[in-house]
């Protein structure tokens, strides 16, 4: 389980199996860390106690830098024409039956 704070006052939340800690690529680590589950040594640096010594907790981390760059177009070559719901139900099938089509893509496929 968890324990939370809310106004003020501490919650335990149970669990009756597993708990995911989803808070982002830095915050998840932090959370766990911060709740003293991590590298042990690491974590009595800073007064935490161990609950659970896991040394690649905060390991690894990589960035992943993105650019998007939007444009207006003075041509018919967008994704505009196929945003309404007869299209996008054929663009789903497209997919479902061939894994083939719009709906097989990100749309973002050049990358530097």
């Amino acid at each position: 389980g968890v324990e939370i704070e809310v106004r003020r006052r501490i919650q335990v939340i149970k669990a009756r199996r597993e708990v995911i800690v989803a808070a982002s690529s830095i915050n998840s680590p932090k959370v766990l860390m911060l709740s003293g589950i991590g590298p042990a040594q690491h974590l009595r640096e800073y007064g935490i106690p161990v609950i659970a010594d896991r040394p690649g907790v905060g390991r690894n981390l990589q960035d992943h830098m993105e650019l998007y760059i939007q444009q207006e177009s003075t041509q018919p070559i967008t994704l505009n024409s196929v945003l309404n719901p007869f299209s996008k139900a054929l663009i789903g099938a497209q997919w479902l039956f061939f894994k083939s089509g719009l709906g097989a893509t990100n749309h973002f496929e050049a990358a530097a």
